[in-house]
């Protein structure tokens, strides 16, 4: 009897812990069924409230950690917007204003004035009555008004709603402040201007005759800036001595600056003028008396330059653009504009964004705040690398810069982004393919960052690689040649060095060679040839290698093409070509030699991943045989901006060190996570100083991605989530209230996610 009732006791136990089971599997289905849910929501939300959709994203992760919930919180990081605010009370007869920084809206209706706070939501001062009076325009501080009646014109305190000092001018102009504030400029219907000292009240400068069509008053009060008439040149006026002076720049520049649709602004500092056409940009620099930058963009509506200078954002109507002034060439920063009309852009450079108005009718306008991100970055080398990457650490980067025909190699602390050593100048003229004899550098970096190794790489105007120099070993630490290694010169056993890379574990150099000699390896340490064994024969006659030599993937490079050892030490992955080590037999692969611009492989060595020049990313087995998928890579980037794609180029790729995801670099600065397993992207591309991703590498522990640019310092991003969730808790100030959890998440018991963060 004893022995049924413990059968019977073991048999209840049994089964309650096969229900417990699954009552416990069927929970955790329920949440992620949930998590995924809100994961949408939150991606659907982004544009409309970008606030919420943040929270949402913090917490889907906290309920379950899917694919789905990982690519929302890296969304909600990476998202560019950062609050929308619907502006109350816009009539469709009235004016909406924005403050120099965009921090406060103000709404000019039929009856009523009403300053609003754009970052509070909330009214930023009382309502101030019009009666019989129009309001023409706002101070950049947001602060007064300029409002007309009769023959009239007051001055109003926003904040107080009291009026500021007597009336002054004449309503039949059409007024304006300066930059300052301190100035208001009148517009007679007849032509001329007239300029106004606020605090005195009294007229400051005067021009009477024809109409000017443009002008601008400098961030001081002493200059004004004219357009007396269409292509005529520009004039430029000392306001105290009510004098033209002498232009700073040549007379076709002059003319220039008021081309057709032209729109004057002086540069905050006061040194600079930018004229907005229907050409596009320039800033001349009035005191070096030259042209300071030039953005070729026709059909920009509005422009607006940065506090420092150093940027310029605009709209065409179909983007928000954001251009460097010392490297013009194209925008660092874009976001397109969706069925909606962007006004006044304003920089608020003490939070990190842009602020304008978008309007979608004419009673619904919003302030949109823009997160900029790195795109506003102050670490900016005018001399651009050309190649680079990081140690198989990732503690460590070493890039060519180039200055026309002189490259030198730096290396870098990435932790720190100080100077570790930099070489002596290398004089290599480099020119484009097939337009006569050109030189590349090829460069590649210990697995621990200790020594550098570099050759000379020539190709005449057909592309045939002309004789090789030596190739040369640099000390990092005392950024000193350390040695030289010298090929064999017999007719057998001569070709040009076409490459280098190190081995995973750092002992040897592999150099690979055109025309399809094998691949050369050199003992480090002691500056020889490593000698083959009659093992290491029979593999290069069987096609099999020996090793492996380290659990770590290099890089290398070869004559701009990308070059990757498997971390097993027994493969050289170049396009076209493989070589089988320590052998160094060659044999060809799929990998095509004109397209392919990066490689990387995975840490186990069973995957290759190959990027293009069109943006798409191809998924090789680790023997380079077969495919077996591909990813959009930049490609979804560069087809979401209007107008024509633009192929983006991959330029550096990275797998994270449990293989899970892979970091996708491109041309245009595009730096794209991807869930390697299913292919699909984690999140929207994280935020860049907008130039070209040069190298990419992952933390050993895996949280961190380092990111280096062509013309940018070394930026690490936390990538593990509980980082990523105190980050976003931080952008959207806090989580879900109590009330919005049970909006959105009625299901589950309310957590506040970011507690502590």
């Amino acid at each position: 009897m004893t022995g049924v009732v413990a059968l019977l006791v073991s048999l209840a136990l049994v089964a309650g812990a096969v229900a417990w089971q699954q009552s416990r599997t069927s929970e955790q289905r329920h949440r992620e069924a949930v998590a995924r849910r809100v994961a949408a929501v939150a991606d659907s939300m982004r544009a409309s409230d970008p606030v919420t959709a943040m929270r949402l994203s913090a917490a889907a992760s906290t309920l379950s950690g899917t694919i789905k919930t990982r690519a929302a919180l890296l969304g909600a990081l990476s998202q560019r917007e950062q609050d929308v605010y619907e502006v109350p009370g816009v009539e469709s007869m009235g004016l909406t204003y924005l403050s120099g920084d965009g921090r406060i809206a103000v709404v000019a209706g039929d009856r009523v004035v009403r300053a609003w706070s754009a970052t509070e939501h909330r009214p930023a001062g009382p309502p101030l009555p019009l009666d019989d009076e129009t309001a023409v325009a706002v101070s950049p501080d947001g602060h007064r008004l300029i409002a007309t009646s009769g023959d009239r014109v007051r001055l109003w305190n926003l904040r107080t709603g009291k009026p500021v000092g007597a009336p002054f001018g004449s309503a039949e102009s059409f007024y304006s402040f300066g930059p300052g504030g301190r100035t208001v400029l009148g517009e007679g219907d007849t032509g001329g201007i007239t300029l106004w000292d606020t605090a005195r009240r009294r007229v400051t400068f005067e021009r009477r005759g024809s109409a000017v069509t443009s002008w601008a008053v400098s961030p001081d009060d002493r200059l004004l800036a004219l357009c007396p008439g269409r292509q005529r040149p520009v004039q430029l006026w000392d306001v105290a001595a009510h004098r033209k002076r002498p232009g700073p720049w040549p007379h076709a520049h002059r003319r220039a600056a008021c081309e057709e649709e032209a729109s004057l602004q002086f540069t905050p500092d006061g040194r600079g003028l930018m004229s907005r056409t229907a050409h596009g940009l320039r800033v001349w620099d009035m005191g070096k008396q030259r042209e300071r930058a030039r953005i070729r963009h026709k059909g920009l509506r509005e422009a607006t330059v940065s506090p420092d200078g150093m940027f310029v954002v605009a709209t065409d109507g179909k983007e928000i653009l954001l251009w460097r002034t010392e490297d013009p060439k194209k925008p660092v920063f874009r976001v397109p504009l969706t069925n909606e009309l962007a006004t006044e852009l304003r920089f608020d450079v003490r939070a990190g964004v842009i602020r304008y108005l978008s309007e979608l009718g004419r009673t619904d306008i919003a302030v949109r705040t823009l997160s900029y991100g790195a795109a506003l970055s102050g670490s900016w080398n005018k001399t651009p690398a050309v190649q680079g990457g990081f140690s198989g650490n990732g503690r460590v980067l070493a890039f060519e810069r180039r200055d026309k025909d002189i490259a030198r190699f730096e290396v870098r602390h990435v932790a720190s982004g100080k100077l570790i050593s930099r070489t002596p100048a290398v004089r290599c003229k480099e020119r484009p393919l097939f337009s006569g004899d050109t030189c590349h550098i090829a460069l590649t970096l210990s697995p621990d960052g200790s020594a550098l190794a570099s050759t000379r790489i020539t190709l005449d105007a057909t592309g045939k690689p002309g004789a090789s120099g030596p190739v040369t070993l640099w000390d990092v630490h005392k950024g000193s040649r350390s040695r030289s290694l010298t090929m064999p010169s017999s007719s057998r056993e001569d070709a040009p060095v076409a490459g280098l890379a190190f081995t995973p574990g750092g002992r040897f150099l592999l150099i690979r060679r055109w025309d399809g000699k094998p691949t050369v390896t050199w003992d480090v340490s002691h500056a020889v040839r490593a000698k083959q064994t009659a093992a290491d024969r029979l593999a290069a006659n069987s096609g099999k290698s020996r090793g492996p030599w380290s659990t770590r993937a290099t890089w290398g490079s070869s004559a701009r093409s990308p070059l990757a050892v498997r971390p097993d030490g027994r493969l050289l992955a170049a396009p076209g070509q493989n070589s089988v080590l320590p052998s160094g037999r060659t044999a060809p692969n799929g990998l095509p030699a004109e397209e392919t611009t990066a490689l990387a492989f995975s840490p186990d060595g069973k995957h290759l991943a190959a990027g293009a020049d069109n943006g798409r990313v191809v998924l090789w087995d680790g023997a380079v045989k077969q495919t077996f998928g591909a990813l959009a890579g930049t490609y979804d980037a560069a087809r979401a901006r209007p107008g024509p794609v633009d192929a983006e180029a991959v330029t550096a790729l990275a797998y994270s060190p449990d293989g899970r995801t892979l970091a996708v670099g491109g041309e245009h600065g595009t730096l794209q996570l991807w869930d390697a397993a299913s292919r699909r992207p984690l999140g929207t591309p994280l935020p860049t100083p907008g130039d070209a991703v040069l190298a990419l590498a992952f933390s050993p522990d895996g949280r961190t991605l380092h990111t280096a640019g062509r013309h940018s310092a070394v930026r690490s991003v936390a990538v593990d989530t509980e980082r990523v969730t105190t980050s976003v808790c931080a952008r959207a100030h806090g989580g879900l209230s109590r009330s919005d959890w049970r909006k959105y998440i009625p299901e589950v018991p309310y957590r506040d996610v970011c507690a502590g963060g």
